[in-house]
């Protein structure tokens, strides 16, 4: 499923996927699709939970439980490196699985998520280790329509 990249118009960017954007109709504040991970309802065996609190105003992912309680947000897989060898799973020998980094603007400690390893913009640094593996989104354009909807059947 896409997690997409939102702009709030109250201040900081979050990372929510469908089940966060429909009820608060975020859909036109959705700037990317940053990446995609697995639903938090379908966690599996050889995945880990990403959960999102506040740090400071800013939104924070982090795959250990916050004090909150709250649910993950995605699972993705753990941040270890790929295996090469035939027993391996698939997605450890996919290129489209890729770590997903944590950058920290220094100025004012926001934070954003992408699965680049090295940002051009140099005012945002990569922190430590990589968060978790995600799948990389293949497209380059973002064709997202807030006020499309279903059309009825006709009868």
């Amino acid at each position: 499923m896409p997690v997409y990249r939102v702009q709030r118009r109250d201040g900081p960017t979050q990372y929510l996927t469908r089940e966060s954007v429909e009820p608060e109709r975020l859909w036109g504040q959705i700037e990317d699709v940053a990446f995609f991970a697995l639903p938090r309802n379908r966690g599996r065996g050889g995945t880990i939970p990403v959960f999102a609190h506040t740090e400071g105003g800013h939104q924070v992912l982090s795959d250990t439980l916050p004090n909150n309680g709250n649910q993950p947000i995605f699972f993705a897989l753990p941040a270890t490196a790929a295996q090469s060898d035939d027993s391996a799973p698939p997605e450890d020998k996919s290129p489209a699985v890729v770590f997903l980094y944590e950058y920290r603007n220094a100025q004012d400690n926001r934070r954003i998520y992408s699965t680049n390893p090295e940002l051009a913009d140099k005012a945002w640094q990569r922190t430590g280790a990589p968060l978790c593996r995600v799948w990389r989104n293949p497209m380059s354009v973002l064709s997202l329509d807030p006020s499309a909807s279903p059309v009825p059947l006709a009868k």
